[in-house]
């Protein structure tokens, strides 16, 4: 019983500082961003909303701190703390619900960090910054295999790229050049829509057009989050870029600090 009721306790006690936290957070940022908000209602609320996702992202890991200060002196101040000792609760049989609690609520926030949630701050700051929720990546310069490929234009929400220009060589030699106005990323490649492909072959050069499917595991969140140096990266994308990078001999330190950040 009271293992029960110092876990539901300390539960409560971390959902009301965490609220409270959270919004005084999403208060005051609202008021200092007011004014920069575009004239719109869903936009207005949609800000609000990532805000909050946002504000719970960056006081949670304060909040079990605190929830469990708080518990011990409502305990003191009740009584109950002597309470418990009277019966025979030792000082560890009285801390052990609440690390097993907190750890459990790590969990769950480790396993937020593996879905969108991660992502809720750009949001917030693009409705802000563009009065949209997508923003654009432009000039994205980056490997693939023995090629490389260049974006003129990048909006990583739309799953969506302008501008593609990809370079195959060979040695010193330059093989083959892919040119496509707009490309589209599909389950798990970049689905190129009537590209230009300009090939070399000895003395003779041709010149195709057709659809074309390339950059496979290439993911709009890892190309606009690692290559531009960005933050924001749930940990499953994160994982899925590592293993993407070491499959391409692709240096992994910029993404692991990005990892570490989170």
């Amino acid at each position: 019983m009271a293992i029960r009721y110092l876990a539901k306790l300390y539960i409560k006690l971390f959902l009301v500082i965490l609220s409270a936290l959270v919004l005084f957070f999403v208060g005051l940022d609202f008021l200092q961003a007011f004014k920069k908000l575009p004239d719109s209602a869903n936009l207005e609320v949609l800000y609000l909303y990532y805000r909050f996702l946002h504000g719970i992202d960056i006081l949670y890991p304060i909040s079990l701190v605190f929830a469990m200060i708080a518990m011990k002196v409502y305990l003191i101040r009740s009584n109950e703390l002597v309470a418990f000792y009277a019966l025979g609760y030792s000082k560890r049989a009285l801390l052990a619900p609440l690390f097993a609690t907190s750890f459990l609520l790590t969990l769950l926030y480790f396993f937020l960090h593996l879905t969108s949630f991660t992502y809720a701050n750009e949001y917030a700051d693009n409705i802000r910054e563009y009065n949209s929720l997508q923003s654009a990546t432009t000039e994205l310069f980056f490997k693939y295999d023995d090629n490389y490929v260049y974006f003129d234009k990048l909006v990583p929400l739309a799953k969506e790229a302008f501008g593609i220009r990809i370079f195959k060589s060979e040695g010193t030699n330059l093989k083959q050049i892919v040119v496509a106005k707009k490309a589209k990323f599909v389950q798990d490649h970049w689905h190129l829509e009537d590209a230009k492909i300009v090939r070399s072959d000895e003395d003779r050069i041709q010149i195709l057009r057709s659809d074309l499917d390339t950059l496979y595991g290439y993911k709009p969140k890892i190309l606009d989050s690692v290559y531009e140096g960005k933050s924001n990266i749930s940990l499953l994308d994160a994982l899925y870029a590592l293993e993407l990078f070491y499959k391409q001999n692709i240096d992994t330190q910029k993404l692991k600090a990005v990892v570490y950040y989170n």
